[in-house]
C-alpha cells in the first residue's frame, strides 16, 4: 500500500482525548481545522486524524488543546460513508506520521509585534507559488 503524505496546520476543533481501543491499546482522533483562502474566499477544510500508542500518549503529555496550532505530516486517506438519512459524504482521514505545535503558554515580546505584522502584510501580499522554485518535500 502507497503512503501518501500530506503536511498541514491547523487547530483541534475540540481537546483531544486518549481513548482505549477493545484491545487495550491508546489512541487519539481528533478533528483538525484548516483554513484555506482568504478574505471572503476563506473557509475551513476539516481532517480527522488518528494517532496510536506511544505516539497517542505523547501528544496528550504535551497538553495539545484547541488554543494550539498544529503541524502534522500524516498519511491522507478518503473515507466514504452513508448517513442515516441517505446522503453520502466523505471524510479526510491523516493517520498522523510525526507532529508539532505551538505552545499557547509564551507570552508574546513586544518587540515582535512589528516584526509579526510585516510578516503578515508580505504573506498576504505576495504569491506564494513564485517563491518556492523547488517542491517543499
Amino acid at each position: 500500500m502507497r503512503t501518501i503524505p500530506v503536511p498541514v496546520f491547523g487547530r483541534p476543533t475540540k481537546d483531544p482525548e486518549l481513548s482505549l481501543s477493545e484491545r487495550g491499546k491508546p489512541y487519539v482522533k481528533f478533528d483538525l481545522a484548516v483554513e484555506k483562502g482568504f478574505g471572503d474566499k476563506k473557509h475551513p477544510i476539516y481532517f480527522q486524524c488518528w494517532l496510536y500508542g506511544t505516539s497517542a500518549e505523547s501528544f496528550i503529555k504535551a497538553g495539545v488543546t484547541t488554543k494550539n496550532i498544529i503541524n502534522v505530516l500524516g498519511d491522507l486517506d478518503v473515507e466514504f460513508y452513508e448517513r442515516e438519512d441517505g446522503n453520502k459524504r466523505m471524510i479526510n482521514r491523516l493517520n498522523i506520521i510525526s507532529w508539532d505545535y505551538i505552545p499557547v503558554s509564551r507570552e508574546k515580546s513586544p518587540d515582535t509585534s512589528q516584526l509579526e505584522a510585516d510578516i503578515e502584510k508580505d504573506y498576504h501580499t505576495s504569491d506564494i507559488e513564485d517563491e518556492f522554485e523547488e517542491p517543499l518535500f
